[in-house]
C-alpha cells in the first residue's frame, strides 16, 4: 500500500520588504511607547503640584491616544502573524486598525504640534502672522494625512495601498515642512531672547538645542517616508517612518518638558558658583591680609541659600531670572512650557 503524498507547501514571496518592515515597526513603535510611558511618569511625578490642569490633563490625552495608535498597530500584526499564521492568503488583505492609525496619528502630532506653535505664539509676543502661517502648516498636516486615512480605509488588498502613494507623499512633504518651520521659528525667536547675561544666554543655548534635536527628529522620519516611499513604492519601507511617527513628537514634547527641572538645576548651580566666588573674592581676606575662614564659609552659605530661593521661587513662577539684576528682559517664555 502507497504512503499517500503530503500536501502541497504554498511557497510565499520574501517577505522582508513588506511584512517584515510591518513586524520592525511593531517593535520600534513598542520600545517608544514604552519610553514615552516612563517619561509620562516622571512628568506626573514631578510636575503635578506645579503644573496647571489642563496641561496635564492635555498631555495625558495625547498619551491615550497614542496608546490606541498602538493597540491598533499591535492588533494588526496580531492578526496577520498569529490568528492567521496557517492562512497565508490573508496576507493579501487589508486590515481595517491599521488604517486607523492614520487617524490617530494625525490627532497626535496635529496636538503636540498645537503646544508648540502655543510657545511660538508666547515667545513672539503674540505674532499674529508667524503663528497663524504655522497654524496653517499644522492644519494642513491634519488635513492630508485624514486625507491619505479616508482613502486607504476602505481599500480591500494591502497590495492597493501603491494607489495612495501621492497622498503620502504630499502628507510626508508638509509634515517635513512643518516641523523644520516649528523647530526654527522657536530657535530664532529663543535667540533673539539673548541678554549677554551668561546664565541667560546658557539657558537659552539649551532650549534652542533640545528644540533644534526634537524637531530634527521627527522631520527625519518625515523625509525618509518621503524618501523611501518614492524610491520603493512596493515595499513598506515607508510605512515604518510613518507608524512610529506619533511616538516621536510625545516623546520630544514629553522630554522638553521634563528637561525644566533639568535646566533650572543648572542654572541654580551656576548662580552659586558664581556668587560663591564673587563673595570669596570680596570677603575672604581680612585687612590684615589672612584669610578669614569662618566668615567666607558663613557668607558663602547664606548667599547660597538665598539665591536658591529666590532662584526657585523665580522659576517656579516661570521667570528664571537673574540674581543680580531683578530688570532684564522676560524669560518667562524661555522656560519652556512652564505653563
Amino acid at each position: 500500500m502507497s504512503t499517500p503524498a503530503a500536501p502541497a507547501v504554498p511557497v510565499l514571496p520574501a517577505l522582508d520588504s513588506t511584512f517584515g518592515c510591518l513586524f520592525l515597526a511593531g517593535i520600534f513603535s513598542t520600545a517608544l511607547w514604552g519610553a514615552g510611558s516612563v517619561q509620562l511618569y516622571f512628568y506626573y511625578d514631578k510636575y503635578t503640584k506645579t503644573d496647571k490642569w489642563w496641561l496635564k490633563i492635555y498631555i495625558f490625552m495625547v498619551y491615550a491616544l497614542d496608546t490606541l495608535h498602538q493597540i491598533f498597530l499591535l492588533s494588526s500584526l496580531y492578526t496577520y502573524f498569529v490568528t492567521n499564521f496557517a492562512n497565508p492568503a490573508h496576507l493579501l488583505l487589508n486590515e481595517r486598525p491599521l488604517n486607523s492609525t492614520a487617524v490617530v496619528t494625525a490627532l497626535v502630532d496635529g496636538f503636540v504640534q498645537a503646544l508648540f506653535v502655543m510657545r511660538v505664539w508666547h515667545l513672539s509676543k503674540k505674532n499674529y502672522i508667524l503663528t497663524g502661517i504655522l497654524s496653517l502648516f499644522v492644519l494642513g498636516q491634519t488635513v492630508s494625512t485624514m486625507i491619505y486615512f479616508g482613502k486607504a480605509y476602505n481599500l480591500n488588498l494591502i497590495a492597493e495601498l501603491v494607489s495612495v502613494l501621492p497622498e503620502e507623499r504630499a502628507m510626508d512633504i508638509i509634515v517635513t515642512i512643518t516641523d523644520l518651520s516649528i523647530a526654527s521659528s522657536m530657535a530664532y525667536l529663543l535667540h533673539s531672547r539673548r541678554s549677554g547675561m551668561r546664565q541667560t544666554d546658557t539657558l537659552i543655548n539649551r532650549l534652542i538645542f533640545y528644540t533644534i534635536a526634537t524637531g530634527l527628529v521627527s522631520a527625519l522620519a518625515a523625509v525618509l517616508a518621503l524618501i523611501t516611499a518614492y524610491v520603493l513604492p512596493k515595499t513598506f519601507i515607508y510605512l515604518v517612518f510613518d507608524l512610529i511617527a506619533p511616538k516621536l513628537y510625545i516623546n520630544s514634547i514629553l522630554a522638553l518638558l521634563n528637561s525644566r527641572a533639568k535646566l533650572r538645576d543648572g542654572l541654580i548651580s551656576d548662580s552659586e558658583r558664581g556668587l560663591s566666588m564673587n563673595n570669596m573674592s570680596r570677603d575672604g581676606v581680612t585687612s590684615s591680609g589672612k584669610n578669614n575662614a569662618f566668615t567666607t564659609r558663613t557668607n558663602v552659605v547664606n548667599i547660597k541659600v538665598d539665591t536658591q530661593q529666590t532662584l526657585t521661587a523665580d522659576l517656579e513662577a516661570g521667570e528664571p531670572k537673574d540674581p543680580w539684576e531683578r530688570k532684564r528682559p522676560e524669560l518667562d517664555d524661555a522656560s519652556v512650557y512652564n505653563a
